[in-house]
């Protein structure tokens, strides 16, 4: 049976923005730092990858099937909101039992963004990822909880019957935005899939 679960995504990526702090992730491997001055490298053997996150971020494995890397930072933009909305990058990963259609899934998640309030498109393009195809959509939203804009950035991989999602989220203003996304496209472009896993 085929998991459909980006419904999820959206709720999970909530979830855990409003509820990291009340623990999660406590016993974490020693990571390695990267050539990349302000790095460190997280590996996940069982799950296929590895990644870089900037070493003054949180990382939160709490979650079945996510890994959560947080700015210790907020950038309010001004509006109302139930709590600081952190800066993060969230990778969900799922096992198929059969090879991933990379288009499909992408089509999947794109659909369920935009159910979301106040979706607006920002881009939608293909590129690689160290060298496997990839699909990125860029799109702006609204929570019913806050006056606050969002922005998020979903980066869509496959290897084989492996499927990777790598999520950036932030608030929209210009400032926020532009200041995240430097860590945001390095953390993208150091995503690795490791050859254990098929």
């Amino acid at each position: 049976m085929k998991p459909r679960r980006f419904p999820a995504i959206m709720l999970l990526g909530i979830l855990l923005l409003l509820c990291f702090a009340c623990g999660g992730g406590e016993e974490e491997a020693t990571p390695t730092p990267t050539p990349t001055a302000g790095y460190l490298t997280y590996t996940d053997e069982a799950n296929g990858f590895s990644i870089w996150y900037p070493e003054d971020w949180d990382r939160d494995e709490s979650a079945e099937g996510t890994t959560l890397f947080r700015s210790p930072r907020s950038f309010p933009c001004g509006g109302s909101a139930p709590d600081e909305f952190h800066p993060y990058v969230c990778v969900y990963y799922w096992q198929y039992p059969s090879k991933v259609d990379l288009q499909q899934e992408f089509d999947l998640l794109k659909q369920e963004s935009e159910q979301w309030r106040g979706y607006t498109h920002i881009s939608t393009e293909e590129m690689t990822v160290n060298g496997v195809p990839a699909i990125k959509h860029v799109f702006t939203y609204r929570l019913e909880v806050t006056s606050h804009t969002f922005k998020r950035a979903y980066v869509v991989l496959a290897n084989e019957r492996t499927l990777y999602i790598i999520e950036c989220f932030c608030q929209e203003c210009a400032w926020d935005w532009e200041g995240c996304w430097p860590n945001f496209d390095t953390i993208i472009h150091s995503f690795q899939i490791l050859d254990s896993l098929g």
